[in-house]
Formats: structure tokens, C-alpha cells, sequence
């Protein structure tokens, strides 16, 4: 008999354009896993606008500490796309990874975007999660839908953008 592996890993699929739906739902999820008593490490991406800017600035919200750290390098009033700060990002991974290893029971992450899907960015922590059998729960867009399923394996899940499935997700695996 083969037991298969109960995936730890669960990512809430969206379209192109609706991130900030994928944000807020993240961000409720969070916050109901917090309720509940339960040490989450991660984040959740924000997005300010700016009347003097073309483009929104990126702003990530650590969920374990309440601090939101901007991840756009400032470009300037005329600049039209956004330029990721790397270095930012890095610190709130370093943070998460840190809240991980000192026993968070979940991990929520905004994105498995570019940088994941390139071994950087958050990917590490969401390895470590794997790894040491901690929930985790990430937004993706569905462009990076097939360089989820190659990195996450049986050990991933798909879900729709719905709260109460992705609620009773979180239940089930804290739960196993």
C-alpha cells in the first residue's frame, strides 16, 4: 500500500489583473488564523497609490511582526512599470524564515511570482515550511501555474479564489 503525501502546500489561483482580490483574500485568511490563536509568519502585499505617480508602489506587510517594508524602488513621477527592490524583499524572507524556524504554525505568502519561480524570493521559505510540515498558503497568478506545479509536486494543491474553501483548507491542514 502507498500513502500518498497530504499536501502542505495550497495556492489560491487568480487572473491576471486581480491581485488586490488575492491580497485581500490573503490578508483575511491571516487575520482568522491569528484569531484562532495560531503564530502565522509571512506576507501580504499592499499597494499605495501615489496622485504624482503613473504606478502603484509595493509595499509588503511581515505578518508576524505588523511591519510594512515598500519593495518598489522609486522610479521617478514620469516612470510607467515598478522596479522590484530585491534587498527589501530579502529582509521581510530573512524575517519570515527567522519566524518559521522559531515555531510559526503557518506561513502565508503573497505571490509565487518571478522571483520563486526563479529560486529566489520566498521560495526558501516556502521550502522550509515543506520541509518541517508547516501549512502554506500563496497567492498565484496563473501564468506561473505550471512552474508551481513542476517546483510544488504532489506536495501542492490548487484552489479557487474562494474564502471558505480556502478557510476550511487551512483547518484541514493544521488539523492533519
Amino acid at each position: 500500500m502507498t500513502i500518498e503525501p497530504r499536501p502542505l502546500l495550497a495556492a489560491v489561483s487568480y487572473r491576471r489583473g486581480a491581485g488586490n482580490m488575492i491580497d485581500t483574500l490573503l490578508g483575511t485568511i491571516a487575520s482568522r488564523l491569528v484569531k484562532a490563536g495560531h503564530g502565522v509568519a509571512g506576507a501580504i502585499k499592499h499597494e499605495t497609490q501615489r496622485p504624482d505617480r503613473h504606478r502603484c508602489d509595493m509595499v509588503l506587510e511581515n505578518l508576524h511582526t505588523g511591519e510594512f517594508v515598500p519593495i518598489s524602488q522609486d522610479l521617478g513621477a514620469e516612470a510607467r512599470g515598478c522596479m522590484l527592490d530585491s534587498y527589501a524583499l530579502e529582509s521581510v524572507v530573512g524575517s519570515t524564515l527567522a519566524k518559521l524556524e522559531s515555531g510559526a504554525e503557518f506561513l502565508v505568502i503573497n505571490r509565487f511570482g518571478k522571483q520563486e519561480v526563479d529560486g529566489r524570493g520566498f521560495r526558501p521559505a516556502v521550502e522550509f515550511a515543506a520541509c518541517h510540515q508547516v501549512p502554506c498558503l500563496i497567492g498565484l497568478e496563473q501564468e506561473n501555474l505550471m512552474a508551481w506545479r513542476a517546483f510544488a509536486g504532489v506536495l501542492g494543491e490548487e484552489l479557487p479564489c474562494n474564502e471558505d474553501l480556502v478557510w476550511n483548507w487551512c483547518l484541514d491542514a493544521l488539523a492533519a
